[in-house]
């Protein structure tokens, strides 16, 4: 993407998110990470030395506008369009340091969970109506299960 790339996950997935990160990075850009949630969960994983990453290529979100866009991944929370999150916000037009814009390629990298359908259709109109791009599950192939399928879960029995 020639913009800014935006990808939207649970932030208990660190696999999928350190994935993210890593292609970032492999593309030369920096990454910044919002959500308290996302933040937390990335810090803890960092330090326990699950996932390692040089911290000089994370910016914060008030550095986002420093850069070009086809130097920034923001990976953030709000894949299942809750109202707080950072990513609805951004949808609106009411996060303090990032808003939606056309070139933004939105990727939504969770299924809706039964019951969110609404809320998700409704971030996605949002992010569409802010000019962005936006992969998600309907019209993509972004998402693998985060659950471990029988063979996998009689692995972590043994």
């Amino acid at each position: 993407s020639k913009g800014r790339v935006i990808m939207s996950t649970f932030s208990s997935n660190i696999h999928r998110v350190a994935q993210a990160i890593e292609h970032g990075l492999k593309y030369g850009r920096k990454i910044c990470v919002i959500g308290r949630s996302m933040e937390k969960n990335l810090e803890i994983a960092m330090s326990l030395g699950y996932i390692k990453f040089p911290r000089d290529q994370f910016i914060e979100a008030h550095e986002v506008n420093k850069y070009e866009d086809k130097e920034v991944l923001i990976v953030t929370t709000g894949s299942q369009g809750e109202s707080m999150s950072a990513l609805y916000r951004m949808s609106i037009h009411e996060h303090r340091h990032i808003k939606i814009k056309p070139g933004d390629q939105i990727i939504l990298s969770a299924k809706a969970i039964p019951g969110n359908e609404a809320s998700v259709s409704g971030i996605i109109n949002h992010l569409l109506k802010a000019g962005a791009q936006v992969a998600y599950q309907d019209f993509s192939e972004i998402h693998v299960s985060g659950h471990a399928a029988q063979e996998e879960q009689k692995l972590m029995i043994r």
